[in-house]
This record gives structure tokens, C-alpha cells and sequence, in this order.
């Protein structure tokens, strides 16, 4: 007898287990009226339970009269039969979702602080030790997470969307694997170079950057330095732009060691199909415009008259 109610014991313990496939995330809705049978047959099959008859063993024996509140549910984390079982007959629906949104051109920190601002309870340091490493591969866009969401979740959801969104504009273009991290590096300062969503601009100030490696010429772009020193154009100094680093591109050749930020899928998609053009220099004036120039003096020319 021992062994029997032992055995039994087990069995229930098993089946109590959320499956692996449980799905976090997704709203499961109890239309008003359903049979607890239907109910429980439903939940089995979107794997939210491993056995609809002990889900409705256990629902009668927690209540005599086997109640389940209708209504939508959404569970951030796989839950056992025992608890799914309380929440259905308490109506106990689940955490709201938060909404995060990255702009493009972020850095980890940035993310780490918007994430931070929005999730009180999430653990910063924590998030930028994983994402140490994955500058410009973290995806900027909008996310709807759990109050509950852990530094590795999140991340996770931000590398899974990278690879979701860019590696389909790699195989449209047909880009070969070696090429494709100095293109998100280049797609990065991009996207602190050409501001707004003007795709042509995008696609110019990408090929300007390249000719200017082509032809053995320095890049040149603040946002390099931006992302080193934290400071904006006008803050940069003469002895700024002489600083020894790989990231200075004043004093170095080619791009810099990683990406400086987050692209976003324009930036991305006109490095990759960037536009030819004449100039080999470009600024933008207090006028609210691009301003390009072929040669030295057209850039300085452009400077008096579009600096004020």
C-alpha cells in the first residue's frame, strides 16, 4: 500500500510539471461558459499542462465545484498544474507587459539605462556583464517584456531579434560571412553619421565612408570619439582628436575595432547597399541639412557657410 500511494505520489508529481515547451508569454484566453473538460483538453494541447485529467483532479479537489474564471491569462514563467490551478479558480490573470523601446544607435549602457528606467527590479550590472562583448548586435526596437524579465531574458530577445532581422538583409544582398561584421561596424557609425530616416542620405554617407577606406583615407567621424569620450561635436578638443585610440578615427586608418552602437535595419541595409557619389565629405548645418563637398576646400567653404 506504501509503495502504491508512493508511486502515486510520483506519477502526480510528474504531471504536475510544466512541459518544456510551455509557452511564456502568450495569452491564453478561458472564453465564459467553457467546460472544464474543453478547457482542460485546450490547455494540454498549447502545452500549458502535461495531462488534462489531472489538471481536472486537482481542480476538483481544490474546490468542490471545479470553477475556473473566465477571462485572459499570460504567465511569465512556466508554471506548474498546482499553481496554474489556483490562478484559473482566483482569476488571477498575470503580470502587464512593459513596453521598452531602444532607439537606433544605442549603446549597451544606453539599453542598460532605458531598461533600468522602465523595470525598476531589473539587475543593470548584471545585464552588462552578458552583453559585455555585443556592442551594434543587440537589436533596436520595440519589446514588450515582464516586470519579472531577467538581464539574460532580455538580452536573449534583443540577440534573437538581431539575427531575425539582419541576417535576412545579409542573404537578400548576399553578403559573404567574412564581410559582415566590419559592415555592422561601419552600419553603426552610420548610424550616428546620418541622422534621421532620409534612406538616400543613409545610403550616401555609407558610400563616402567606404571610398574613403577604398582610396587609403582616414574615416574621420566624431562618432567614433563620441563613443570613447561621451562627448558631442562641439565638446571635442584639438587633443581629442589626437588621442591614441583604435577607436580615434583622426589618427587611425579603417574602421574601429567593433561597432559604436545599435544599428537600425536602415542603417544596416544602405551600408550594405550603399550609393556612389563624387564627395568625399559631408556636414551636417545648423540649417537642419546634409551638406557634401568633393575635396578639402568645398568642406571648409561648406563649413563657414552652414556652421553658425
Amino acid at each position: 500500500m506504501l509503495l502504491l500511494i508512493l508511486f502515486t505520489f510520483a506519477l502526480g508529481f510528474v504531471k504536475s510539471m510544466p512541459p518544456a515547451e510551455f509557452p511564456v508569454g502568450e495569452i491564453v484566453t478561458v472564453e465564459p461558459g467553457g467546460g472544464v473538460r474543453t478547457i482542460a483538453r485546450e490547455l494540454e494541447e498549447k502545452q500549458y499542462i502535461a495531462s488534462a485529467e489531472w489538471f481536472m483532479l486537482l481542480l476538483k479537489l481544490r474546490s468542490s465545484q471545479g470553477l475556473i474564471v473566465a477571462g485572459d491569462y499570460i504567465f511569465d514563467r512556466p508554471t506548474s498544474a498546482f499553481v496554474l490551478v489556483d490562478r484559473l479558480s482566483r482569476g488571477e490573470y498575470g503580470p502587464t507587459q512593459i513596453r521598452v523601446t531602444i532607439p537606433e544607435g544605442s549603446t549597451i549602457q544606453q539599453i542598460a539605462d532605458i531598461v533600468t528606467e522602465a523595470v525598476p527590479d531589473f539587475n543593470t550590472n548584471r545585464f552588462l556583464e552578458l552583453a559585455e562583448g555585443k556592442e551594434g548586435y543587440l537589436f533596436p526596437d520595440t519589446y514588450q517584456v515582464f516586470p519579472s524579465v531577467t538581464p539574460k531574458e532580455f538580452l536573449q530577445v534583443l540577440e534573437e531579434n538581431f539575427e531575425a532581422k539582419v541576417m535576412s538583409i545579409f542573404e537578400e544582398y548576399e553578403v559573404p560571412v567574412e564581410d559582415r561584421a566590419d559592415l555592422i561596424t561601419l552600419a553603426s557609425i552610420v548610424e550616428r553619421e546620418a541622422f534621421g530616416d532620409n534612406y538616400e542620405e543613409h545610403q550616401i554617407v555609407a558610400g563616402i565612408l567606404k571610398r574613403r577606406m577604398e582610396i587609403g583615407m582616414r574615416l574621420q567621424v566624431d562618432a567614433t570619439l563620441h563613443y570613447l569620450l561621451g562627448k558631442t561635436s562641439s565638446q571635442l578638443t584639438r587633443a581629442d582628436l589626437r588621442l591614441d585610440s583604435p577607436y580615434n578615427t583622426y589618427v587611425n586608418e579603417g574602421l574601429p575595432p567593433g561597432p559604436i552602437a545599435s544599428p537600425g535595419l536602415v542603417a544596416i541595409e544602405t551600408t550594405v547597399d550603399s550609393k556612389e557619389s563624387p564627395y568625399l565629405f559631408y556636414l551636417h548645418g545648423s540649417d537642419g541639412r546634409i551638406h557634401y563637398a568633393v575635396d578639402h576646400d568645398e568642406h571648409v567653404a561648406n563649413k563657414r557657410r552652414y556652421l553658425k
